[in-house]
């Protein structure tokens, strides 16, 4: 996941402010079995990158096999990916200069580990 969080942001803009990440519930009971990774932040978008994205970063991760959704009204851009394995991605450019990323995934066993969370660096 911080992976992916890495790689798009340089394509949308900079200034990353709020970063958070932790665990999620998730899988079909919703009982604390399972738990992902979840992240988000805000940053500045650098409109010349986001007009780039549907043709570039957003086609590269489709050819990949990836759903790939825009889900943009009201003047706010949104996309959305997701991966056969659960790891999914979203983006938000809000009129006015801020943006948001969040994404989670995959579900895992509560057994695979804890999470040791990081701040964002760069």
């Amino acid at each position: 996941m911080r992976a992916e969080i890495r790689g798009i942001l340089p394509r949308l803009g900079t200034d990353v402010t709020d970063y958070q990440e932790g665990l999620g519930v998730c899988g079909a009971m919703h009982d604390g079995s399972h738990l992902q990774v979840m992240i988000s932040l805000r940053f500045t978008p650098d409109e010349a990158l986001v007009a780039r994205m549907p043709s570039g970063y957003l086609a590269e991760k489709k050819a990949q096999g990836w759903s790939v959704m825009d889900h943009s009204m009201d003047g706010t851009t949104r996309w959305s990916i997701a991966e056969r394995d659960g790891v999914s991605l979203r983006y938000s450019i809000f009129p006015g200069k801020a943006g948001s990323i969040s994404g989670s995934g995959p579900c895992l066993p509560k057994s695979a580990g804890e999470l040791t969370t990081q701040g964002w660096t760069g």
